[in-house]
C-alpha cells in the first residue's frame, strides 16, 4: 500500500472515532475541536497487542487524559483520572 494510502485511511479512521464520540473527551467529557482530540486505545498497545486495530478499542480523548492515561488498563485508571475533573 502506497504510504498516501496508508494517510488517508488513518485521517479517515480517526475522523470516524471522533464523529462517533461526537468530539467528547472519554475519561473527562470534555468537548474538544476535531485539532485537539486524540486517538487513545483503551486496553493499550503494550499490554494487548490483538486490540491494537480494533476500532471498539480506540476512543476520543484529549491530550491531558491521554498523556496521564498512558498505558494503564481500564480497572486502574479511575483513581488517576479523577485528577482531571
Amino acid at each position: 500500500m502506497k504510504w498516501t494510502k496508508k494517510i488517508k485511511r488513518r485521517i479517515n479512521i480517526r475522523t470516524q472515532i471522533y464523529k462517533r464520540s461526537n468530539g467528547v473527551c472519554h475519561y473527562c467529557g470534555r468537548k474538544l475541536k476535531r485539532a485537539d482530540a486524540t486517538i487513545d486505545h483503551v486496553y493499550p498497545q503494550a499490554h494487548f497487542v490483538e486490540m491494537k486495530r480494533r476500532h471498539d478499542n480506540m476512543v476520543v480523548a484529549c491530550k491531558r487524559c491521554n498523556l496521564l492515561k498512558a498505558a494503564m488498563i481500564p480497572r486502574y485508571l479511575k483513581p488517576s483520572l479523577e485528577l482531571v475533573r
